[in-house]
């Protein structure tokens, strides 16, 4: 994995500044970089060289949001943690999450009962992830024909 260090922390900056924190940005692309594709919690510490609490809570957000799943291989007791790319771009996982924005920022639009600048840009993005809820299933299907050979 030293081989990759530039890699790890050049896209682990992107997905930093996309969200995520620092160390959730770099484990997601530690992983991807992976030779095993999975990775135990004791090599992710010693590779980042932060506490192992800083390792436990950005895998815990990743789990938390079904980035990163963990299995147990026969005859360890030790976690290997992978990513779960299936996950994150299934039509389930994708729509339920533009739902619970919608729903988010409709409540939020409601409570503010204004009609502020603030209170009609949570009404426009409720209806945007209201119109994704739409969309995304056609562009799904579109992408799952071009996977097919």
């Amino acid at each position: 994995m030293k081989k990759h260090e530039d890699k790890v922390e050049q896209y682990g900056l992107l997905l930093e500044k996309n969200g995520m924190s620092p160390v959730a940005a770099r484990l997601t692309v530690y992983l991807m970089l992976h030779p095993e594709g999975a990775a135990t919690f004791g090599e992710m510490v010693a590779y980042f060289k932060v506490s192992k609490s800083a390792v436990s809570n950005a895998l815990r957000m990743l789990g938390d949001i079904g980035m990163v799943d963990y299995e147990m291989k026969t005859g360890s007791r030790k976690r290997y943690f992978y990513l779960n790319m299936d996950k994150w771009f299934s039509l389930d996982n994708v729509m339920q999450k533009y739902a619970m924005m919608q729903d988010m920022f409709e409540d939020l639009a409601r409570s503010r009962k204004g009609r502020d600048k603030l209170s009609g840009q949570l009404k426009e993005a409720a209806g945007f992830f209201k119109m994704l809820q739409l969309e995304y299933p056609l562009l799904h299907k579109k992408w799952q024909k071009m996977r097919q050979p």
